[in-house]
């Protein structure tokens, strides 16, 4: 479940750094990893890996479906193993942090 999350997340912060929206995040992506995915891949210009882009359209419909939360509702589906899942989403989370670098830094102001 914290997976999907932090997918969802992380595309959408690097759309938002992109220039889209509360109302494009809302409208356009919502809760859907497959649609934040094509988001990110038409503003980037295709920069998400391929392993990424595996491991997301895998959790998209469990994701979106809630399936994680409540168990009885996984799908019959091919789920990659959680120690490749957690290597692919610390990839992908190291990147979005790597592009977002001086963005966040400017959101927030150093701590004391």
């Amino acid at each position: 479940m914290l997976i999907g999350h932090a997918f969802e997340l992380g595309m959408k912060s690097r759309l938002l750094h992109a220039g889209a929206d509360e109302e494009d995040l809302m409208i356009g992506v919502n809760h859907s990893l497959t649609a934040a995915l094509k988001m990110v891949q038409r503003t980037e210009g295709g920069r998400i890996e391929g392993e990424c882009v595996a491991l997301i359209e895998s959790l998209s419909r469990p994701h979106a479906m809630q399936a994680f939360r409540y168990p009885s509702l996984l799908p019959e589906a091919d789920l990659p193993p959680p120690d490749r899942a957690l290597r692919t989403l610390r990839h992908f989370l190291r990147t979005t942090d790597t592009r977002l670098r001086g963005w966040w830094r400017a959101l927030r102001p150093d701590p004391p």
